[in-house]
């Protein structure tokens, strides 16, 4: 990996500033404070995000700022990237925003956590380190701050060794070793379990071979049990069969009574209707007899007498027209005259016309009355010939009336005379009906009486079959109750297998899972064993093998860096086991905290560069080999010292060479120089 560029939008003391990183090595220069550090950790935070206790959004976004961000720009196997990632600034805190990467033009969008994980993985750095808080691998290998290295030398012995454990992924050996210790005692505790669980094992086997007896004990007595019921079975249908048959014949003899019965009934029926033929005959005889002088009259034509009664009735009709119109015509003269007595009144009291109020004159009166006593006249006559007209017709129409009547009367008769004769006819009618009626009724009866007689002879014979059906049935009843008495014996037997078989097979169950608990316990044992006895040992020897190996390759780094940068024969250095620095003056060992400044910032600068080579060396899956930050490497060195960094770079043969100083002289070793100032709280960068 090689930078290429930097932007930074409100990051500490930068406001808005665009960094292009050339190839080669350069030179970040610049007072105390002018910002130079923020340049190496926005470089950070823009590869891995914010990290706990190393970078931190409070402290990477500039104050009063609301929000602000950092993209970075890298090369890496022929492809360029950029990543983007933002700080926003929320009501308590600040947090990421969501970020992107880019390349060849596409543009991939992402939460911190997901430009984490692609970066891990672009970088080649292992997975395990994408839970991890601190970016080890690249503090160790491309951007140590000074401060931070200086720590490591003078951290406890332990301390410094698991540091470099879990730089060099060799403290998985101890997780390993640890994770075995935990399995071994959850193996301790399982076993303990399947030991309880196969404890009684063989007091499980007796049960099943003792259960599998009583099985085919109950086996053996169900069978016996099926035979006798089977035959029982056979008994009660057989029994059921001849009930069936008896029930039958007693179905037939109540047949034969109800047959008996009704043939009686019938018989008494026709007796009946014989006698009351009988007396029927007797009583219409008798009524012959009695109508025998009415019938021998003499009537006249009913045609003649309803035809005389004809014209006598329209005689009546003419006569009641003629009276009819004698009171009307008698009634309009008696208005008249009473129209005209009225008028002779009145004309006789008037004296003017109501009309034309002309004085009536007595000659004119006279004239009027003269006229109304003639019409009064002829009125007075017509009512005396209409009253003589009118008493002839009332007593014609009496006379007509009464020869009606007398017609009538007559007709009467001879319609009941005729209704006699007709009656007679009808009952000599009903005399044969009756003659054959009695006739058949007494065949009838005769018959009935045998057939009473035949049935009575046969239900007499199957008198004693409801008594023999009562015996069949409670026979019947008795070989039914020992079937199910059997039934329930074979059912209880049956379950009773049931439940032996159930049992056996959860024991048989039981025993399978203890014989399969036996082997995983056998398994357990060997298994605990070997990671007692034999897995430990290996893990130790392997961490010793890898730890050895690193130690001496990082010895040797360590001894050359450090003699290049310190040129006194008298002052040596080397790693112990705990790859701790042992410095050695004059044949004596001396403590680091001893060293000057100078030789201090030298013994952690060579600690450094050893500990950068033997990582790379390690961990070849890692593509940040190329590129190097140093952070003020040279502090407290003297003129000679500051000489040898000119080595130190040639020897390192790096593509790309960060170096963050103050020192002057550094400026003639590199081949870019980037200036950074500050002026009023706000950074920004000066090419030379």
């Amino acid at each position: 990996m090689l930078l290429k560029s930097l932007t930074l939008k409100n990051i500490r003391s930068y406001i808005d500033q665009h960094i292009e990183f050339p190839d080669g090595s350069l030179l970040l220069a610049g007072d105390i404070g002018s910002g130079k550090s923020t340049i190496l950790l926005a470089i950070e935070f823009a590869l891995f995000g914010l990290l706990r206790g190393d970078v931190d959004g409070a402290a990477l976004l500039r104050n009063g700022s609301r929000e602000g961000f950092v993209e970075l720009s890298f090369s890496l196997d022929d492809q360029t990237y950029a990543i983007h990632r933002a700080l926003k600034r929320q009501k308590d805190r600040i947090a990421q925003d969501a970020g992107w990467l880019e390349t060849a033009g596409v543009r991939k969008d992402g939460t911190a956590q997901e430009l984490k994980a692609w970066m891990i993985d672009l970088l080649g750095y292992p997975r395990e380190f994408l839970s991890k808080s601190k970016a080890l691998l690249f503090r160790y290998t491309v951007f140590t701050p000074q401060e931070e290295m200086k720590r490591i030398l003078f951290e406890d012995k332990d301390g410094r060794l698991e540091t470099l454990r879990r730089v060099f992924d060799v403290d998985k050996y101890k997780r390993i070793k640890e994770n075995a210790t935990i399995y071994v005692r959850e193996l301790k505790e399982e076993r303990r379990h399947l030991e309880g669980f196969t404890l009684d094992l063989e007091a499980k086997k007796k049960v099943l071979a003792l259960k599998q007896e009583e099985a085919q004990s109950a086996k053996a007595r169900s069978e016996t049990v099926k035979k006798s019921l089977e035959l029982a079975r056979q008994q009660t249908a057989a029994q059921r069969q001849r009930v069936q048959q008896k029930e039958d014949t007693v179905k037939d003899v109540q047949r034969l009574r109800q047959e008996l019965q009704v043939a009686k009934t019938s018989l008494a029926h026709h007796e009946q209707t014989a006698q009351r033929a009988e007396r029927d005959l007797a009583g219409i005889k008798a009524q012959l007899d009695a109508m025998a002088p009415d019938l021998r009259k003499q009537t006249v034509s009913l045609e003649e007498l309803r035809h005389a009664l004809g014209q006598k009735q329209l005689q009546v009709t003419d006569l009641e027209r003629c009276v009819r119109e004698s009171h009307v015509a008698v009634a309009q003269l008696q208005t008249q005259k009473q129209f005209s007595d009225e008028l002779k009144q009145k004309i006789a009291t008037l004296s003017n016309c109501p009309t034309c109020l002309q004085v009536v004159t007595l000659d004119h009166k006279s004239r009027i009355d003269f006229t109304e006593n003639q019409k009064l006249h002829r009125i007075e006559d017509y009512l005396r010939r209409h009253a003589a007209a009118r008493e002839q017709f009332e007593t014609q129409l009496v006379v007509l009336k009464q020869e009606s009547d007398a017609l009538r009367r007559q007709e009467s008769e001879t319609l009941l005379l005729n209704a006699k004769r007709s009656a007679a006819q009808d009952r000599q009618a009903l005399i044969a009906t009756l003659e054959q009626t009695r006739h058949q009724a007494a065949g009838q009866a005769e018959s009935l009486r045998t057939k009473v007689a035949e049935v009575t002879s046969l239900v007499d014979a199957q008198a004693g079959a409801e008594d023999e059906v009562k015996k069949a049935r409670l026979e019947f009843e008795r070989l039914l109750a020992d079937e199910r008495r059997l039934d329930i014996d074979h059912q209880r037997l049956l379950k009773e297998l049931e439940g032996i078989e159930v049992f056996a097979d959860s024991v048989r169950e039981e025993l399978l899972r203890k014989e399969q608990a036996k082997l995983k316990l056998q398994r357990t044992m060997a298994v605990q064993a070997w990671l007692t006895d034999h897995f430990a040992n290996l893990m130790d020897v392997m961490e010793k093998h890898v730890l050895s190996r690193v130690h001496h390759e990082f010895n040797d780094l360590f001894q050359r860096w450090f003699g290049i940068l310190i040129e006194d024969e008298l002052l040596t250095a080397r790693l112990d086991d705990t790859f701790t620095p042992v410095i050695t003056q004059n044949g004596y060992d001396v403590d680091v905290t001893n060293l000057s400044g100078g030789e201090k910032t030298a013994c952690a600068l060579a600690y450094r560069l050893a500990l950068n080579k033997v990582i790379n060396d390690v961990i070849n899956t890692i593509k940040t080999k190329d590129v190097l930050i140093l952070d003020e490497p040279t502090d407290g060195f003297s003129a000679e010292q500051l000489d040898k960094v000119r080595d130190v770079l040639e020897q390192l043969r790096l593509k790309q060479v960060i170096i963050v100083s103050h020192e002057n002289k550094i400026e003639s070793m590199v081949d870019s120089v980037l200036r950074v100032q500050k002026d009023g709280h706000v950074s920004s960068i000066i090419a030379t």
